[in-house]
């Protein structure tokens, strides 16, 4: 509210005065998040949708247990009003590093990779690659969809095995390719698709300016991009430890940047709490 103040924003798009700013584009303090990543962006609602999103959330919730990724810091960069109609809050990761002394340093020189890097590639392998020992498979809308085509020919086959003839469908996985990304590496934040590799950008969206019906008149936005530099430089530094994941799936209510209003699937996951283990098993 302080960042927008000089826009004079109204919700009602008829209002006279000010610019016009849906209420679905200011997101409020209780939906404010970090998107970690989109394992699936849209799809038709079908039976057993809910036991979908559970395999997901068990998923998600065993990456977390068997890389170990323990809870971390992140600490708040700046505000930065995105390509003139995003603002967003930047954050960025505190490491752990050790002096020469011994001394154990949190700060932005951390020795080991980024954590939020590392669970982002994490994520999109484990729902999108097979395990070693085929015991987890890809949940992906391809392999979704190849399952439910084997079981349908499978059904077929087995309603008409007596007959001389059967016009049979070939499952998904063997007809023809088809050149298309997972939408897990295409809409998860920061994640290069060309490398498969994830950057260390991290935002919180606050707000998304209509700047194609934002006023009748000009607007000056250089005011904003001031007091972005001042709310940076009064709250940069601040700090905030990750150690809880939200997995929900949402109608899209909220709109593109808000999918916490009415969940259809909505469930608290923990990060793994780190435990030192002495000789003596204490």
């Amino acid at each position: 509210e302080m960042i927008l103040g000089p826009l004079d924003y109204s919700a009602d798009v008829e209002a006279e005065r000010g610019v016009w700013i849906p209420e679905w584009n200011m997101v409020p303090e209780e939906d404010m998040h970090i998107t970690v990543a989109l394992p699936w962006w849209w799809h038709t609602r079908r039976e057993g949708d809910q036991e979908l999103s559970r395999e997901m959330a068990a998923r998600f919730r065993q990456t977390l247990l068997m890389e170990f990724h323990y809870p971390f810091q992140i600490e708040l960069e700046r505000f930065v009003l995105l390509g003139g109609k995003i603002l967003v809050a930047l954050w960025r990761c505190v490491g752990e590093r050790k002096t020469e002394d011994g001394t154990i340093i949190y700060d932005r020189h951390g020795e080991s990779v980024d954590p939020f890097v590392k669970l982002r590639e994490e994520i999109v392998r484990c729902f999108t690659t097979e395990s070693l020992d085929n015991r987890l498979q890809p949940i992906t809308y391809q392999s979704h969809r190849s399952k439910l085509t084997q079981s349908s020919n499978e059904k077929y086959n087995s309603s008409n095995k007596n007959t001389t003839t059967c016009n049979t469908v070939l499952p998904a996985s063997q007809q023809e390719e088809i050149d298309r990304r997972h939408t897990i590496t295409h809409k998860t934040p920061g994640f290069n698709t060309s490398k498969n590799k994830a950057d260390g950008f991290i935002h919180t969206t606050l707000c998304r300016l209509p700047l194609q019906c934002l006023s009748s008149r000009d607007v000056d936005l250089s005011p904003i991009h001031r007091l972005c530099r001042e709310a940076s430089a009064t709250f940069g530094g601040h700090r905030m430890v990750v150690s809880r994941y939200r997995f929900l799936e949402s109608m899209g209510e909220g709109g593109e940047s808000n999918p916490c209003v009415n969940p259809i699937f909505d469930e608290y996951i923990d990060a793994p709490r780190r435990c030192k283990v002495e000789i003596d098993g204490d």
